[in-house]
């Protein structure tokens, strides 16, 4: 199995752009987004010397349910935005929603494992 070029992300993450959330779940490893219009995106955490987010986009009904156990976030504030923007920067998922603002999903290790780590986490006051 071949790795990923880094136009490949690039270019899925692209296609993303215009699609309205239908709605988001996460887990501690994985962060899973839907679009109204049968799309997704799952962002994982990868890695275990400096983690990575890493995204591939498979359809919305092909996500994985995610076990919140431990760290629930509740995405109903995202849900209604449109991706207007959707790109991987130094290993961060970057994601600009209208009109919930910029959400920016990154990795990082505890104990040797990788997580990730939301900023924000829940709607700007």
């Amino acid at each position: 199995m071949s790795m990923p070029t880094e136009d490949e992300p690039a270019a899925a993450l692209a296609s993303l752009v215009g699609g309205r959330v239908a709605g988001a779940r996460s887990s501690l490893t994985a962060f899973a987004l839907a679009l109204e219009d049968g799309r997704g995106l799952l962002a994982e955490a990868r890695g275990d010397g400096t983690p990575v987010v890493a995204v591939s986009t498979p359809p919305a009904d092909a996500l994985p349910a995610l076990d919140e156990a431990g760290c629930a976030v509740d995405w109903s504030w995202i849900a209604g935005s449109i991706i207007r923007g959707a790109r991987l920067v130094a290993g961060r998922l970057q994601l600009e929603l209208d009109p919930a603002g910029p959400l920016t999903v990154s990795a990082a290790l505890w104990r040797g494992a990788p997580f990730l780590a939301f900023q924000p986490y829940r709607p700007r006051v």
